[in-house]
C-alpha cells in the first residue's frame, strides 16, 4: 500500500483501502496488509484460485459487475506493485465480471430549477440557522463554480483568502498537497462569507457540523450528498451533488456558445495538462463563473 499511496489521490487510496478490507475479510486475515502478504507468498496458481472464489463470492451475493471488477482491479495493482519490486513474477489472470455497459447521464438539472434550488437555500438562510447558512455556501459553491463534492468537502478555512477573494481546492485525481485556485464571484463569496462568520477563522474544515457531536468535525461526502437531496426536495425534484456541475457546465456553454470556455470553467481532465499553469485560461474560468452567477441572480 505504502508504493500505492505515493502514486494515487486520496480518495484513489481511500477507495483501495476499502476494497482491500474487503478482500481481507473474505481471506479470513484482521488487515489488508495481512492479506496482501499472505497473497504474494502464494504461487500463481494458488493465488488466482484465491482471487477467483473471492470473486465468485461477491457474485454469489449479489453485487453489481462495477463493484467485483472494482474491487478485482484493487488487487490487480497491489499485485503489480509486487510484480514491480520483485516480490512475485506473476500476473493475477482472474477475469473481470462481464456486465452491460453504464451510461452516465451528463443533463442536470434545468437551469431554472438550480436557481429555484438556490433561492429556496437563499430564503433559509436569511433565518440566520448556522445549517441553514452552512447549506446554502455549499450549494453556491457547487452551482457556482461547478465543482464537484470532494473538492467541497476537502476545502479547508487557510484555503481561503478573502482578501483576494478565491478558493483553493484540489480537483479530483489530485495528489495531497496539490490544489487548483478559483476566483469567487461576488454572491458565492457573500454565502461563504456569512457562513464563516458563524464557523469561525479557525483552520480546518471549512464545511462542518454544526450539532455537538459533531460540531467542528468535516462533512462526509455523504453529508453533502443528503444536503443536495434536500434542497431538491424543496422544489419538487431529485438531485445529487454532481448533477449541479453537469447543469453549470451545460449553462455556461450555452450562455457562451464557447466549448474552449466551457472546458476551462468545468477544469476538464482532458485538457487540464496543457491548461493547469494557463493564467489567461484560468482567467477565461473565472469570467465564465461570474456570467454565471451573474444568470443565477437575475429574478
Amino acid at each position: 500500500m505504502a508504493r500505492l499511496e505515493t502514486e494515487k489521490s486520496r480518495e484513489t487510496i481511500s477507495a483501495y483501502r476499502k476494497d482491500l478490507q474487503h478482500f481481507a475479510a473474505f481471506m479470513g486475515e484482521r488487515d489488508s496488509t495481512r492479506a496482501v502478504m499472505r497473497l504474494l507468498s502464494l504461487a500463481r496458481g494458488d493465488a488466482n484460485a484465491a482471487v477467483g472464489d473471492y470473486r465468485d463470492a461477491m457474485i454469489a451475493r449479489g453485487l453489481s459487475p462495477p463493484t467485483v471488477n472494482r474491487r478485482l482491479a484493487s488487487i490487480r495493482s497491489v499485485v503489480g506493485v509486487g510484480r514491480e519490486l520483485g516480490v512475485v513474477d506473476w500476473h493475477l489472470d482472474v477475469a473481470q465480471v462481464p456486465g452491460t455497459r453504464v451510461r452516465y447521464n451528463t443533463k442536470g438539472p434545468a437551469f431554472g430549477v438550480v436557481r429555484d434550488m438556490l433561492n429556496k437555500a437563499r430564503e433559509a438562510a436569511a433565518a440566520g440557522a448556522p445549517r441553514d447558512v452552512r447549506n446554502f455556501a455549499i450549494l453556491r459553491l457547487l452551482s457556482d463554480l461547478g465543482v464537484r463534492r470532494g473538492s467541497v468537502m476537502s476545502l479547508d478555512r487557510e484555503r481561503v483568502n478573502l482578501a483576494k477573494h478565491e478558493v483553493s481546492m484540489r480537483l479530483k485525481g489530485q495528489r495531497e498537497g496539490e490544489f487548483e485556485t478559483w476566483s469567487l464571484p461576488a454572491a458565492t463569496e457573500a454565502a461563504l462569507v456569512a457562513w464563516l462568520r458563524i464557523r469561525g477563522d479557525a483552520p480546518g474544515p471549512v464545511f462542518c457540523g454544526v450539532h455537538s457531536a459533531s460540531k467542528g468535525k468535516r462533512l462526509t461526502g455523504s453529508a453533502i450528498f443528503q444536503i443536495i437531496r434536500e434542497a431538491g426536495a424543496r422544489v419538487g425534484v431529485v438531485v445529487h451533488p454532481h448533477s449541479f456541475r453537469h447543469s453549470a457546465i451545460t449553462a455556461v456553454l450555452n450562455a457562451t456558445g464557447n466549448l474552449r470556455t466551457a472546458q476551462h470553467f468545468g477544469r476538464h481532465k482532458s485538457s487540464r495538462s496543457t491548461e493547469l499553469y494557463d493564467d489567461a485560461a484560468r482567467e477565461v474560468g473565472d469570467a465564465a463563473a461570474r456570467l454565471l452567477v451573474d444568470e443565477y441572480e437575475k429574478k
